[in-house]
């Protein structure tokens, strides 16, 4: 039993450059069933337009990030409306595909 709690919290950790990311068990659990690699979480988590909304930080991939990083030499486009929130000290909490960033701006 214990091993498997270690196992599951082993594969739950994304590890990019200098930081590390927890990926909690509805995150990894909704990643499945959306079909949303790994990859498609660093990629929004690196290269993804951040914003602060309703307690929680949002990384989207948009059009613009997409044009950004292409001017750069990176192909994202397969990644394009992938958005990933998070919380403020860095658990994953879930992860999606819509191309409305409106709830992304916050409430006035």
């Amino acid at each position: 039993m214990k091993q498997q709690q270690r196992q599951r919290r082993r594969r739950n950790i994304l590890a990019l450059s200098h930081e590390s990311w927890v990926l909690t068990d509805h995150a990894t659990e909704r990643m499945d069933r959306r079909r949303l690699s790994r990859d498609a979480i660093a990629c929004a988590l690196r290269h993804g337009r951040k914003a602060y909304a309703r307690g929680a930080v949002f990384f989207a991939i948009g059009r613009k990030e997409v044009q950004s990083c292409r001017r750069h030499g990176i192909d994202i486009r397969r990644h394009l409306n992938v958005q990933v929130v998070c919380t403020p000290n860095g658990v994953v909490l879930t992860a999606y595909r819509s191309g409305n960033f409106r709830p992304l701006r916050g409430r006035k």
